[in-house]
């Protein structure tokens, strides 16, 4: 990320971010019967009897995000009613967590000032997972795909200024555009916090944040770095990531 050096690492290793947590019976709901995208689009969400509410608003704001995505539409409601459904539904708004809705950070180093409001934050003690929905469209060029990747990774970097941000700092991130889903963490070598805010900038070391995924063949820039959870078999991993994060940000 230009002059703070932040420098994005994709892997295939999930494990390197956090431990997964493995479904039990109580998240078997969360797979949907296993339906894929054109069952979602095809069926009448109305008249299924095999879905109960929970999972009928769930097949809802998934089928509303897919048309939203389809359309190259970047209209942001429709992603919140989405990431909405999951704080609510996986508890990630219940005590002793603490969710936050848009707060805003503000950071000056040198010449550079960044100002940042991420759609949620959820946090407990010194831990916190960026919550941020990608507002550009799919037609968009990648250098606009990549914004959206620094940006997350500045509001990482302000929110450890509070805290003592060297290491393994237990600030995670997520990313998601209609039903896609990118997960993140921040790590910041000893050197660059001694470094940061000195001038001038640039700055000679990096802060690092790791992606997962990072997908090699795929059509397109987007689908190269998130999980869809309008396929059945990365949705397995989604909800795997989600309970994970939850159980990080409790231990």
């Amino acid at each position: 990320m230009g002059l703070l050096n932040i420098r994005i690492t994709p892997t295939n290793v999930p494990s390197e971010l956090f431990p997964l947590r493995q479904m039990g019976k109580e998240h078997e709901h969360l797979m949907l019967d296993n339906v894929d995208r054109l069952g979602i689009m095809s069926m009448d969400i109305a008249k299924e009897t095999r879905y109960t509410t929970q999972q009928k608003t769930l097949l809802d704001n998934l089928r509303r995000c897919i048309i939203n995505e389809e359309s190259h539409g970047g209209h942001e409601y429709t992603v919140d009613g989405l990431v909405g459904w999951f704080i609510y539904n996986l508890g990630l708004n219940m005590f002793p967590l603490y969710l936050g809705v848009q707060p805003r950070y503000e950071f000056r180093a040198g010449n550079i000032h960044i100002r940042s409001a991420p759609d949620y934050t959820i946090e407990r003690d010194g831990k916190i997972v960026f919550v941020d929905e990608d507002k550009h469209k799919k037609s968009a060029p990648s250098a606009k795909s990549m914004l959206g990747e620094y940006q997350l990774a500045g509001e990482m970097l302000v929110s450890t200024l509070s805290r003592d941000p060297v290491g393994d700092i237990g600030v995670y991130g997520m990313r998601v555009y209609n039903t896609r889903f990118s997960f993140y963490k921040a790590y910041i070598p000893e050197k660059y916090y001694m470094e940061l805010g000195s001038v001038p900038l640039p700055m000679k070391e990096s802060m690092d944040v790791i992606r997962y995924p990072h997908k090699d063949g795929t059509k397109d820039r987007i689908s190269s770095m998130s999980l869809d959870y309008a396929d059945p078999q990365e949705r397995s991993i989604i909800i795997q990531c989600l309970l994970g994060l939850k159980d990080r940000l409790l231990s």
